[in-house]
């Protein structure tokens, strides 16, 4: 999602009011997203006033495993974690030069500084491929797919793979940038988006249960952002 960083950090700065806080300085976030991209805050209180209500959807809950799919730089879990208390993330990508454990430090280095506290969560990386997760059968109590699906190359395989992944009644929560219509090219990545009834029906195709959605506060450069919630029964 690299091309999303320079919005968000616009975005960032007109919350903010000023470029960053005197604890985090520019020329450090600069040499944090220059390989691997990412979303890094100058405070806790510029997330909780931008991003607040749609974190708190999540509900991360002590002790559960969770899985990020399309993690990349891992700093949506960074930012996350700002918020929750001793999870298990697994970070899955394909992207094996950004989806590292020295990624997942320095991720986890800077949002301690943010959350003024060490992060308790644990971050784990893996490398998937297009067509599976390589992760578990039946192990986890989350996934997450953060504004992701649009792009998979292959998706209900996908889906199939993450349905394969959570535990009985486990919940799927997906942040889709979302089109007027559906099949509207994204200005971003030039992948097609879904419209919401089409999303909810491709997912719910493929063995999950619609649950609810919100309306996101994240920002994603498209017409409409939402956080949807599936569950496997």
């Amino acid at each position: 999602m690299g091309y999303l960083i320079k919005r968000y950090l616009i975005i960032v700065i007109i919350f903010s009011g000023r470029c960053f806080s005197q604890d985090i300085e520019e020329n450090e976030v600069s040499l944090l997203i220059e390989k691997c991209g990412g979303v890094y805050f100058p405070n806790k209180k510029i997330i909780s006033d931008s991003w607040g209500s749609s974190l708190s959807f999540f509900d991360i809950k002590e002790g559960e495993k969770i899985a990020d799919i399309g993690s990349k730089s891992m700093t949506f879990i960074g930012v996350l974690s700002v918020f929750s208390e001793k999870a298990t993330f697994y970070c899955e990508d394909i992207d094996s030069s950004c989806t590292t454990q020295e990624q997942a430090d320095k991720v986890i280095k800077y949002y301690s500084k943010i959350k003024e506290a060490p992060i308790s969560n644990i971050i784990i990386p893996v490398i998937g491929n297009e067509k599976t997760t390589t992760l578990p059968s039946n192990f986890f109590d989350k996934v997450i797919i953060d504004n992701s699906l649009h792009e998979f190359s292959d998706k209900e395989t996908m889906l199939k793979d993450i349905f394969r992944i959570l535990k009985k009644g486990g919940k799927l929560y997906d942040r889709e940038s979302l089109g007027r219509k559906n099949g509207e090219i994204h200005i971003g990545c030039n992948n097609k988006l879904f419209d919401e009834n089409t999303l909810i029906n491709l997912v719910s195709t493929n063995g999950f249960q619609y649950v609810n959605s919100i309306d996101s506060r994240i920002p994603t450069g498209a017409y409409l952002s939402k956080i949807f919630l599936f569950k496997k029964e």
